[in-house]
């Protein structure tokens, strides 16, 4: 039986996972430098997002961070219940803004080269 395209592709698929350092954040971790680990911006986390993107909504920042942040073992940094309290509470609007644009991001070559922790998934 041959296998097709698609499942080809779904074999070798390699997850670029990299870090975007949040400077604004460093007072959460005793004043040393913050990060939250992403892995690639996919079709499907565009699709999740894409009313809001284009209807400029903020939720669609906060619907950023609770779908792609990780911390640095790679389990969510938040969940849908967060959803409320980033919008109104946590979270500046221009860092939730800043944060949510370097998560989508297209990797850099450096990074897609490997420079970043690939995981095959």
């Amino acid at each position: 039986m041959s296998t097709s395209l698609a499942d080809k592709l779904k074999a070798r698929r390699v997850t670029f996972r990299r870090e975007i350092e949040v400077p604004e954040l460093s007072d959460l971790n005793d004043g040393r430098p913050f990060s939250i680990w992403v892995d690639m911006w996919t079709l499907r986390d565009q699709e999740a997002v894409q009313d809001w993107i284009e209807n400029n909504s903020p939720r669609g920042f906060a619907e950023i961070l609770i779908l792609k942040a990780l911390d640095e073992n790679g389990d969510r940094m938040f969940t849908r219940k967060d959803h409320l309290p980033l919008l109104m509470e946590c979270i500046h609007s221009d860092l939730m803004e800043s944060i949510a644009t370097r998560i989508v991001r297209a990797p850099t070559m450096g990074e897609a080269e490997g420079n970043s922790e690939a995981i095959q998934s």
